[in-house]
């Protein structure tokens, strides 16, 4: 019996002992400095090298490894940059704190640090996402890596390389500087460390709704090319790239070219109702004719770089684009009271633009983890234009249009920037001025000449920090915006531009986030253009030179829960536009005046509700959106709402080499003014093989519809019209993507350049519809 009792005992306290809930916490330090290391990767093995588990360490180097048994375990800790540093855990029998763990700095470059789940932490103002390996071998370059890892409320198209936030424009960035979206697809998916996705971005990114931050490496020595192919056998609609780079020590040089080129059957059908001021109506019917739209873009740049580690880094870049775009129409138009009174309508033209540019920037690293950066771009841009339209009927000439337009920008951008950052946070202030003058000479049937100049100076502060599970980020600017046309009176507006973040963690998997913000929005100079261009027989399209900036309130609610596979999340935005400039039309001399007007408001009500799901077995993935754009289009003369339903929704597999996807989504319309803009009803499947260095695939563009739509609707009072535009050449388009990413003798290198800027406003009125 005393047997059987002290087995049992010893049993009890042997189940004790294991159903211990042991924690291993810590934190991961630079050796040199001891000061924090982001994102280190940890992961806890057995002594014969088996995994127990894994995790990052935070903003503030620290990590906890939960629920862990009783038992012999080592630690390895690696990062990008660091010696791989091993700490012995012996006989441990509850939860230990084991301090500062100290990462060595590394002379030479690591092997790739192997992250088995893709790993995404979230701040007040940004999502931090690490690729895993699996996500970098089923892409070719950064665009498409985005949609393997199928980030929140972003729209990719892995086929076109495009890609498009829920809220508006989005800005690209590689270590911190702006970019084009080209030079991201220039990248080799194994170069990129990790991705930061600004879904909240702060006041020095301005208006932008989202910031794609790619955070790559250096090498010291070694070169690269990167290699991009998308073409279709079936029509003319082609993506190619083609990217070099060679490193030598602490210089880097590298010379990208691209081209574009797209050639689409389309037609118009249109309904078009004109109130004149007598009573009088008239409802006219546009059946259009197939004809062809062509496009051709060609973007070259070069590139030269040098870099000393934690001192400097300088970058210069020369770039030149050339576009061609080239369009015709043939329609045939009737009265909807006569219809046998056929009017032959032709319309089209051609446009071509060179825009080079320089970019030289230069920053500096300072004592204290503080830094000094500036960039300086000037740019260039030449626009001719041609434009025609002609009305027959039988043989009689009723209308015959021409229009030229010869324009000349040149444009100067400067930008400073400090930063300092504590461990409790992050200071950045800094000043950018912007300077623009425009000559645009119009000829043919209406002639004319616009003079502008524009600036615009801004200064901003911005603090963002933790407290415990609260991550907070709050920031204001100050803008001068200037405007002078030749003939016209100058104006002179300022603006204030506070923003404001709150993020609470209520667990490890579960936040919410709420914030607002206040900015503000100058007209384009194609909107102050004291000019007018003649669309048809019945409209002109008129610039408005008496516009002011206006303002843009905007708050958020976001929440977000994981649990295992599961991620779901539900997004609620609020934005007001008092005095947003939007259309209006006026009713002239028996023609109706397409134009822009400072009007009463504008609001947008959204929400949506996203789920992911997976990797199942590494394998599946699914990602669904469904969500809700209320509008309200308040104008001196009208008032409008309008709603709009739509989803998105996309799976994927992954196993060993191959990537298959398929995606589908009804269009998310927008509503400004009194136009309905309706956008694409898109689906598409496509499948890849990687095979090493080499990546070949195929893809199709809407397989189950035979016609690729869109829908427009203008409410307007005196001239609204219902217009659908039709293409067979973007349906059904079988699609060939072939890559090649190439390196040899590369070595690891930190360096990092934050900014750039770019301009590629022509300023230049359009007569077309």
């Amino acid at each position: 019996m005393k047997t059987i009792i002290i087995a049992a005992i010893l049993m009890l306290f042997s189940v004790g002992i294991h159903s211990q809930q042991i924690q291993i916490k810590g934190e991961i330090r630079d050796a040199g400095d001891s000061q924090p290391v982001e994102f280190a990767n940890i992961v806890l093995q057995t002594l014969d090298s088996a995994f127990i588990a894994g995790t990052n360490s935070n903003e503030k180097g620290a990590f906890r490894l939960e629920k862990i048994k009783p038992g012999d375990y080592r630690l390895v800790v690696s990062y990008l940059g660091y010696e791989t540093t091993y700490v012995s855990i012996l006989g441990i029998a509850k939860s230990i704190d084991l301090g500062k763990v100290l990462l060595q700095p590394s002379s030479v470059a690591l092997e790739e640090v192997t992250i088995k789940a893709s790993a995404v932490r979230s701040y007040s103002d940004r999502r931090i996402a690490f690729p895993t390996d699996q996500q970098k071998q089923n892409a070719t370059n950064g665009i498409n890596l985005l949609s393997t890892m199928m980030l929140p409320r972003l729209q990719v198209n892995p086929l076109t390389n495009e890609v498009k936030a829920d809220e508006g424009d989005i800005q690209f960035c590689i270590n911190g500087i702006k970019v084009e979206a080209l030079d991201v697809q220039a990248l080799s998916p194994k170069e990129i460390i990790r991705v930061e996705y600004h879904d909240n971005p702060g006041v020095r990114y301005g208006n932008v709704a989202a910031v794609l931050d790619y955070i790559v490496k250096r090498e010291m020595t070694g070169g690269s090319v990167n290699m991009n192919l998308s073409n279709s056998p079936v029509t003319v609609f082609g993506d190619d790239q083609v990217a070099v780079r060679l490193n030598h020590k602490k210089s880097e040089f590298g010379l990208q070219y691209s081209t574009r080129y797209r050639n689409f059957n389309a037609r118009k059908e249109a309904l078009e109702t004109y109130n004149f001021g007598d009573g009088m109506n008239m409802q006219r019917v546009l059946n259009g004719i197939p004809t062809y739209i062509m496009e051709t873009t060609h973007n070259t740049s070069l590139n030269y770089s040098l870099v000393e580690a934690d001192k400097y880094y300088f970058n210069a870049t020369l770039r030149y684009s050339f576009t061609k775009e080239r369009k015709k129409s043939h329609s045939l138009l009737y009265e909807k009271r006569t219809p046998e009174q056929i009017t032959d309508v032709r319309s089209g033209g051609e446009s071509r633009s060179h825009l080079p540019s320089l970019d030289l920037y230069y920053m500096r690293t300072l004592k204290n983890k503080q830094t000094i950066t500036a960039n300086i771009v000037g740019t260039y841009i030449n626009t001719d234009a041609n434009q025609n339209y002609t009305e027959k009927e039988e043989e009689e000439v009723l209308s015959d249009v021409l229009s030229n337009v010869l324009g000349k920008k040149y444009s100067l951008i400067g930008e400073g920037i400090y930063e300092k950052n504590w461990d409790f946070g992050r200071l950045s202030s800094g000043v950018k001025h912007s300077q623009a003058w425009t000559d645009n000479t119009y000829a043919g049937t209406v002639g004319g000449n616009t003079r502008m100049k524009q600036s615009e100076t801004y200064l901003f502060a911005e603090f963002s920090g933790k407290v415990k599970r609260l991550n907070y980020m709050g920031g204001v600017g100050i803008a001068r915006s200037w405007f002078k046309q030749e003939g016209e009176d100058s104006y002179q507006y300022y603006s204030f531009r506070p923003k404001v973040s709150l993020q609470y963690n209520m667990t490890d998997n579960t936040f919410i986030r709420l914030g607002g913000s206040v900015g503000n929005t100058s007209p384009a100079l194609s909107e102050l253009s004291a000019i007018e261009q003649i669309i048809d027989t019945l409209q002109i399209r008129r610039g408005n030179p008496y516009l002011t900036p206006y303002i843009n309130y905007n708050t958020y609610l976001n929440y977000e829960y994981k649990k295992g596979l599961f991620t779901g999340g539900i997004n609620l935005y609020y934005w007001y536009s008092p005095d947003m400039i939007m259309e209006e039309t006026l009713f002239e001399n028996n023609k109706f005046i397409r134009t822009y007007a400072n009007q009463n408001s504008w609001q947008k009500v959204s929400g949506d509700l996203n789920v992911r799901f997976g990797p199942i077995k590494n394998i599946l993935m699914f990602n669904i959106t469904g969500g809700v754009n209320h509008f309200i289009s308040d104008g001196r003369t009208y008032r409008h709402t309008y709603t709009n339903l739509y989803y998105t929704a996309s799976v994927m597999a992954m196993y060993k080499k191959f990537m298959g996807m398929f995606q589908i989504g009804s269009p998310r319309n927008n509503f400004v003014g009194e136009t309905m803009h309706g956008g694409e009803n898109i689906h598409l499947f496509m499948l890849r093989y990687n095979q090493g260095k080499f990546t070949a695939g195929a893809g199709i563009m809407l397989p189950f519809s035979s016609l690729y739509k869109r829908e427009d609707e203008n409410r307007n009072r005196y001239a609204p019209y219902k217009m659908e535009s039709f293409s067979t050449s973007a349906s059904r388009m079988l699609l060939l993507t072939f890559s090649w990413n190439f390196e040899f003798g590369r070595k690891y290198k930190g360096g990092n350049k934050r900014l750039n800027n770019m301009d590629t406003d022509a300023g230049i009125v359009k007569g077309d519809k």
